[in-house]
């Protein structure tokens, strides 16, 4: 009797191993299947998110572009305002000190106020 159990059992047991096989082979279709809209899901954000990052860095670059227009608008009027200024000012109405105290080598805001001292005759009273 045991050897009959043991036939049954493993028929039984190919059964559930043929049974398996074709379970385990539906399963992988169903995982490429899946895995494929996943790809082609992924692809469409991919093509989403580069439409709209070329579209913000765009528009970034547009802003960036504009302020830095506007910008250079402002320092070229500040300058025209500057000469201005500095050619309606009579000459001894600028007192030596304001831009003769700084050391020649003087950068950034004070190169400024060195060039005109250079330039300008020393105003005595």
């Amino acid at each position: 009797m045991e050897t009959v159990d043991t036939l049954d059992t493993t028929e039984d047991l190919l059964d559930k191993i043929t049974g398996n096989e074709k379970y385990l082979a539906s399963l992988e279709e169903q995982l490429i299947k899946q895995n494929k809209l996943l790809d082609e899901e992924i692809k469409n954000e991919n093509k989403l998110m580069n439409v709209n990052m070329s579209k913000s860095n765009k528009t970034r670059m547009e802003n960036y572009i504009y302020k830095l227009k506007y910008d250079r608008n402002e320092y070229i009027m500040a300058n025209e305002r500057l000469m201005a200024q500095k050619e309606e000012l009579p000459r001894t109405m600028i007192p030596e000190a304001v831009f003769c105290e700084f050391p020649t080598k003087t950068v950034g805001k004070h190169r400024f106020r060195q060039e005109l001292c250079q330039k300008m005759p020393k105003i005595r009273p």
